[in-house]
C-alpha cells in the first residue's frame, strides 16, 4: 500500500505522499483494509456483533463512549430487535407463501372422470389412484371396475389440504374391499362426513379411488412393456 498522510482540516482527506494525490477517508480505509467499507461491516458483524450493534447506524448515535455496563445492555437490546425484526420478516415471507399456495388450491378445476379400464395401470406398478367428485360418479367407477374382471380390491379417501399450511393432505376413509357391490349413498355420504369433521383443518378438494389391480394382471402389463423395449 502506498504512504498517505493526514491533510489538515475539517474533511478527513489523506494525501498519497509519492504522487500528491489526495482521496476521501473512505477510499483510504478500503484500500488500508483491501475490501470495501460494506463488506467489512459484513464481516465484523458475523465475528464481532456485540461490537457492531454498537457502531452509529442511519438515526442513531454510538455507544462506543459509554460505559462498559452501558454498551453491554444497548448491544443486547440492540441484536435482540434485529433478531426479532428478522423473525418478523421470515413469518410474513411464510404467511405470503402460504396465502398464496391457499390461492392456488382454491382454484378448482373440474375433474374429468376417468373411465376404468385396465389401460390405466402403469407398468411395474400394482395400482392406480384415480379422482373423481360424485356419488354417482363413484357408482359408474364400480361398475367398470367390476365389468373389466382386472380390479381385485378397491379404497376409498378424499383429498384436500391443510387450511393453514397449504400442506396437500389425503385421508383414506374406505380401507381396501372386494368388488361385491356398491357402498349405499347414505353410507358413502354419512362416513365421509365423519371424517371431515374428525379433521377441521381439513379443506375437501375431491374423492379418490384407490385400484388395486389383480397380481397377474400387473404382470401381464409389466411383460406387454418389457417386450416393447426390446423392439
Amino acid at each position: 500500500m502506498a504512504n498517505f498522510e493526514r491533510v489538515p482540516g475539517p474533511a478527513r482527506q489523506y494525501r498519497n505522499t509519492d504522487t500528491g494525490e489526495i482521496i476521501s477517508r473512505r477510499k483510504y480505509l478500503e484500500q488500508k483494509r483491501g475490501v470495501s467499507n460494506e463488506m467489512f461491516a459484513k464481516m465484523n458483524a458475523v465475528t464481532n456483533p456485540e461490537l457492531a450493534a454498537l457502531r452509529p447506524a442511519r438515526g442513531r448515535k454510538s455507544a462506543l463512549k459509554l460505559s462498559k455496563t452501558e454498551q453491554e445492555l444497548i448491544a443486547q437490546a440492540r441484536l435482540e430487535d434485529k433478531l426479532r425484526q428478522r423473525e418478523i420478516r421470515e413469518e410474513a415471507k411464510k404467511k405470503r407463501e402460504i396465502e398464496k399456495l391457499l390461492k392456488k388450491r382454491g382454484t378448482k378445476k373440474q375433474i374429468k372422470r376417468r373411465r376404468i379400464t385396465g389401460a390405466l395401470l402403469q407398468p411395474g406398478r400394482m395400482g392406480r389412484r384415480i379422482p373423481f367428485e360424485t356419488y354417482d360418479d363413484y357408482v359408474e367407477m364400480f361398475k367398470e371396475a367390476k365389468a373389466g374382471g382386472k380390479v381385485k380390491f378397491y379404497g376409498l379417501g378424499m383429498q384436500g389440504y391443510h387450511e393453514n399450511t397449504g400442506q396437500e393432505l389425503d385421508i383414506t376413509v374406505f380401507t381396501m374391499r372386494t368388488l361385491t357391490r356398491p357402498i349405499p349413498e347414505d353410507e358413502f355420504f354419512a362416513v365421509m362426513e365423519e371424517a371431515l369433521e374428525e379433521r377441521l383443518y381439513f379443506v375437501f378438494t375431491n374423492y379418490w379411488m384407490h385400484l388395486a389391480f389383480s397380481k397377474e394382471y400387473a404382470a401381464q402389463r409389466a411383460a406387454k412393456a418389457k417386450n416393447r423395449k426390446r423392439r
